[in-house]
C-alpha cells in the first residue's frame, strides 16, 4: 500500500509530462493507481480489510456500504485463493463488479418502469 501511495503521484506526474499535459489521461492513471488500494485481493476476507478501514476513516456510512458491496464476494471467494492470482484475481473482481452493476441496473430499470406506470395510472 505504501508503494502505491508513493508511486501513484510519480506515475501521474510522468504521465502528465509524457502526454504534454493531457489532464484526462493523467487523472485516469492516478485514479487507476489509487484504486488498487481500495480494490485489493484481500476483499475476499469476511472481516474488515485495510482498504475498508481507509474508507471508514472517510465516512462510516461509505465504509458500511463498501463492506456490504463486497461481502458476497468474500463469501464466494476463499481467502488467498483465486483472488490472489494476479490476472485471474483481477478478472474475478471485475466480473463481480460487472454482475453487481448489471443487477442494480436491471432492478432500477424494472422499478422505474413500475413506478412510471403507477404514476400514470393513478395521477393522470
Amino acid at each position: 500500500m505504501l508503494t502505491t501511495i508513493v508511486l501513484a503521484p510519480l506515475a501521474a506526474g510522468a504521465t502528465w509530462v509524457f502526454t504534454a499535459g493531457d489532464t484526462t489521461t493523467t487523472t485516469l492513471v492516478g485514479a487507476g493507481c489509487l484504486s488498487s488500494i481500495l480494490i485489493s485481493p484481500d476483499l475476499d476476507m469476511e472481516e474488515r480489510t485495510i482498504s475498508e478501514s481507509l474508507i471508514f476513516r472517510v465516512s462510516s456510512i461509505l465504509g458500511m456500504l463498501w463492506m456490504a458491496l463486497w461481502y458476497p464476494y468474500a463469501l464466494m471467494a476463499k481467502h488467498r485463493g483465486v483472488s490472489h492470482i494476479p490476472i485471474f484475481g483481477t478478472l474475478t473482481r471485475l466480473l463481480y463488479i460487472a454482475v453487481v452493476y448489471l443487477s442494480v441496473h436491471v432492478l432500477l430499470h424494472y422499478v422505474s418502469d413500475d413506478f412510471d406506470a403507477y404514476i400514470m395510472m393513478h395521477y393522470t
